[in-house]
């Protein structure tokens, strides 16, 4: 698991904009797991990688709005999962509003199981605290619904 900036991995990807690639070490696949449904690269940076223990799922930050899932609106960083085994990605996290203030969501990890993935943020909508300024720290089931403005699952 890595991110790069090269635009010649797998395809175009777009200029200068980090990417996160799985590399099979079985197979010598190397895939891009920061693609669109249609599997175009992500149009928006890329990063914080981490791969569950099994190695089929990823999770990922993606910045601001971008083309990785349907409902990418708004601005701020998101949560993705990919599922190497079907190919999926999920938005664990978006915003359904476009005018959200830019907040910032970091360093996912996958619990051991791999059923499970925390992460930090400053996203004001998934915390009841009123404070946009501080990280605070989340879990979502990673194949679970996205966390909404109340900060359950729904």
């Amino acid at each position: 698991m890595f991110a790069s900036r090269a635009a010649n991995l797998t395809g175009s990807s777009p200029a200068n904009t980090a990417q996160i690639f799985r590399h099979d070490a079985q197979t010598g696949q190397l895939q891009r797991v920061s693609a669109n449904i249609g599997g175009s690269a992500g149009n928006v940076e890329s990063y914080n990688a981490e791969i569950s223990a099994e190695g089929r799922r990823v999770a990922f930050i993606a910045a601001a709005a971008g083309n990785i899932t349907p409902q990418d609106i708004g601005r701020g960083e998101r949560l993705y999962r990919f599922d190497a085994d079907n190919d999926s990605y999920r938005a664990l996290t978006y915003f359904n509003r476009p005018d959200t203030a830019y907040e910032i969501t970091r360093l996912p990890r996958f619990s051991t199981d791999g059923e499970s993935i925390g992460f930090v943020s400053s996203r004001s909508d998934l915390a009841d605290d009123g404070n946009s300024n501080v990280l605070d720290v989340f879990v979502v089931y990673s194949y679970g619904d996205p966390i909404f403005a109340d900060g359950f699952q729904q």
